[in-house]
């Protein structure tokens, strides 16, 4: 059985490593490698699981170049096809390891959103904003140096929210943002500017739709 487990475990990376996916495929993948080590899954759940998410994430790369670069159209697809693999996750594991499955999402859901560090927010901004706007190397340091500024004059700002100091906070956001813009505009070029404007432009609507204006 354990070397059965092995083999399945074997094949599967080696599919996944020659393979590009979409990001949700890679956390099929993930949800299968814990299923195979936490759950004591049978040989047969085994593979009925892995040919479940394969079908999935067939699915999901066909939507993935259906809808190109719009995420939103991508996502809400998405939702269904993981709704789906979910369902037919109940058709093949037991009462006991759907509640071990679910109790391990809840962990990892909880985690991921703890409280980032100035330095990790920072990291993540200039992670998104190399691969959205292909920055040079010298530019990621520069974008770096800047993002970590910003988080941590934020942070500051926070601070003096929580502890009732409001008198003056929007204005001094409003500064610090306009000099963040100065640095960013600095370092980019005027295509990757161009592009940068457009990525903010579709975050502030979204922000907009996510928490609308009350009258």
């Amino acid at each position: 059985m354990g070397m059965m487990m092995g083999m399945l475990l074997f094949t599967f990376a080696l599919g996944a490593k020659h393979k590009p996916q979409a990001e949700p495929c890679q956390r099929l993948d993930k949800t299968y490698l814990f299923m195979v080590d936490s759950l004591a899954l049978t040989t047969d759940q085994a593979a009925k699981i892995k040919q479940i998410n394969a079908d999935a994430c067939t699915k999901l790369n066909a939507i993935k170049s259906e809808t190109g670069e719009d995420k939103d159209a991508y996502k809400e697809k998405a939702k269904g096809v993981m709704k789906e693999t979910k369902d037919a996750y109940k058709n093949v594991l037991n009462t006991e390891q759907l509640a071990k499955l679910k109790a391990h999402k809840h962990a990892k859901g909880k985690g991921e959103h703890k409280k980032l560090t100035a330095e990790e927010k920072a990291q993540k901004m200039t992670d998104n904003m190399t691969t959205e706007l292909t920055l040079t190397g010298t530019q990621i340091s520069q974008v770096q140096a800047a993002n970590l500024d910003l988080c941590k004059q934020r942070e500051t700002l926070h601070a003096k929210r929580q502890g009732g100091d409001t008198i003056g906070i929007k204005a001094e956001h409003k500064e610090i943002m306009k000099g963040y813009d100065a640095k960013i505009k600095e370092i980019l070029t005027d295509e990757q500017e161009l592009k940068w404007k457009e990525l903010k432009k579709e975050h502030r609507n979204k922000k907009q739709q996510n928490h609308p204006k009350k009258d």
